[in-house]
C-alpha cells in the first residue's frame, strides 16, 4: 500500500487514491466513506469492473483498513460478464462459424436468437439472467407448440453453456426455468406389405434402390444422399457424410455427431446395388460421358457428379403413400421400420443404436423404436403364461 495517498475533489468528496490494484476511499461527509476497487476485466467486453461499498468508520485510518479487507474479499472473485444476452448470443453463433457447423444450423441459431430471444431477453446483462426471464420467453410463446418453444430455448441454453465454459457466468440460470412438456407422440409403425407397396410405387431405377438402401441400412435421408459409390467396401457401406440443402444447395458435411459407421450388406442390398451401378454406366454410357471421380450413389446427374435433393426423396414417398392413403407414411418411416425390427428380432438395443448412428447406447432406440409388435406381445404372453401354474378353474356358478 502507498505510503503518500493524493486527495482531490470528487462529488463533493475527498478522495484518497492508493497504488494501483488497493483500491480507493471517498469520504462522503460525517462518519462516511465509499470503499471501491479494480476486480478484473470483464471477460466479454474487457472493460475494467469494480466494486464498491458504502461504510460507517470512525476516522480514515479505519476506513482504509477496512479497504484492505474489502480488496482482499474480492481477490480472485469470478466475474459475472455485463455483457447482455444479446451480446453473449451473438458470440455464441461466431463459435458456431468457428466450428465450421453446418450453415442451417448457424442459420437457424441466428433467426432464433435475432427475432425470439432478443426482443424479450436481449438487453438483460447475461450475468443478472434467473429464470423467471426466461419463464416469461417462454409464457410470450404459449401458443406455439412445445416442441417449437423447446428448440428456442435450446438456443438460449446452448449459448449460455458457451458462456459457462468461456468463464462468463458463475451459474446458468437454464436450471431454474420451467420447460413445457415435451411431446409424447406415438409411432404409427407401417408394415411390410406397405413399404413393398410404397417401394413398388415410386420410379424405378434411382428412387427405388433409394428405398432399398432405406430399410437395408435404416440410414437417415441426409445419409442415403451422401452415399458415394467409394462407400462401399465388399460386404459393407460406410455411412461417412450426410447432405443438407442450403439456399438451394446440397451440402456435404459429417454424420450426426461425427459418426461414421459400418452397415453389413445384405444379398437383396447388393444385388440393388449391383443393378443400379450398372444402369448408371449405360446412362452415362448412352450419354457420351464419363462417370464422376467419385460419383454418388444417388444422383439423378448423368455422370453420378451431385446428390440427389433430400427434399425430392421426401416428396417422392409422401405422394406414393398418399396416393395409397397411408398419412403415416414417410421417408422415415424406413428407419422406423428398421429400427423396430431390429429390436423385434432381438438384436440387443447397444449394436442396433450402433448402426444407426446414435451416441447414447441405446437408449433413444429403446425410447423411440420399442414398440411392443404383435410377436413380441405373443412372446412376452408365452413368458408370462409360464411364470406360475395354476390350479385348474372351475365353471364360475350362476348368480
Amino acid at each position: 500500500m502507498g505510503s503518500n495517498p493524493t486527495v482531490s475533489a470528487l462529488g463533493g468528496g475527498a478522495v484518497t487514491r492508493r497504488e494501483k490494484g488497493s483500491g480507493s476511499i471517498t469520504e462522503m461527509g460525517g462518519d462516511k466513506y465509499r470503499l471501491r476497487c479494480f476486480i478484473g476485466n470483464d471477460p466479454v467486453t474487457s472493460r475494467p469492473r469494480y466494486a464498491s461499498t458504502t461504510l460507517k468508520a470512525r476516522n480514515i485510518t479505519a476506513a482504509r483498513k477496512a479497504l484492505v479487507a474489502f480488496v482482499v474479499e474480492h481477490e480472485g472473485q469470478v466475474l459475472n460478464s455485463t455483457a447482455t444476452v444479446k451480446v453473449v448470443l451473438g458470440e455464441y453463433v461466431k463459435s458456431l462459424e468457428t466450428k465450421r457447423r453446418a450453415y442451417r444450423t448457424i442459420d437457424e441459431a441466428n433467426r432464433i436468437s435475432e427475432s425470439v430471444i432478443n426482443p424479450v431477453l436481449g438487453h438483460i446483462p447475461v450475468g443478472d439472467l434467473e429464470g423467471r426471464h426466461i419463464d416469461q420467453l417462454i409464457r410470450n410463446h404459449g401458443h406455439l407448440k412445445p416442441a417449437t418453444v423447446r428448440r428456442y430455448i435450446a438456443v438460449l441454453s446452448a449459448a449460455l453453456g458457451f458462456a459457462m465454459q468461456q468463464g462468463w457466468i458463475d451459474r446458468n440460470p437454464m436450471v431454474r426455468a420451467s420447460l413445457p412438456e415435451q411431446e409424447q407422440k406415438s409411432l404409427l409403425m407401417p408394415t411390410q406389405a406397405e413399404l413393398v407397396t410404397v417401394i413398388q410405387s415410386v420410379p424405378a431405377g434411382m428412387y427405388q434402390t433409394a428405398l432399398t438402401l432405406a430399410v437395408f441400412t435404416a440410414a437417415r435421408r441426409g445419409e442415403l444422399c451422401g452415399l458415394r459409390w467409394s462407400d462401399i467396401d465388399g460386404e459393407a457401406l460406410w455411412i461417412r457424410r450426410s447432405i443438407y440443402r442450403y439456399e438451394g444447395d446440397s451440402i456435404a458435411k459429417s454424420t450426426k455427431g461425427n459418426r461414421e459407421r459400418r452397415v453389413m450388406l445384405s444379398e437383396q442390398a447388393k444385388q440393388a446395388l449391383y443393378l443400379w451401378a450398372l444402369e448408371c454406366m449405360q446412362v452415362a454410357e448412352a450419354a457420351g460421358i464419363t462417370m464422376a471421380d467419385d460419383p454418388y450413389i444417388l444422383s439423378k446427374w448423368p455422370d453420378s457428379s451431385q446428390p440427389v435433393n433430400p427434399d425430392t426423396l421426401t416428396d417422392v414417398v409422401s405422394k406414393a403413400a398418399r396416393a395409397h392413403g397411408w398419412a403415416h407414411i414417410h421417408l422415415h418411416s424406413f428407419r422406423h421400420y428398421g429400427a423396430t425390427q431390429m429390436l423385434a428380432q432381438g438384436m440387443n438395443a447397444r449394436d442396433a443404436a450402433e448402426i444407426l448412428g446414435h451416441a447414447d447406447g441405446g437408449t433413444l432406440l429403446l425410447n423411440t423404436y420399442a414398440h411392443p409388435t404383435t410377436e413380441r406381445q405373443k412372446a412376452a404372453g408365452a413368458i408370462l403364461g409360464n411364470l406360475l401354474t395354476l390350479p385348474e378353474t372351475q365353471n364360475a356358478p350362476d348368480h
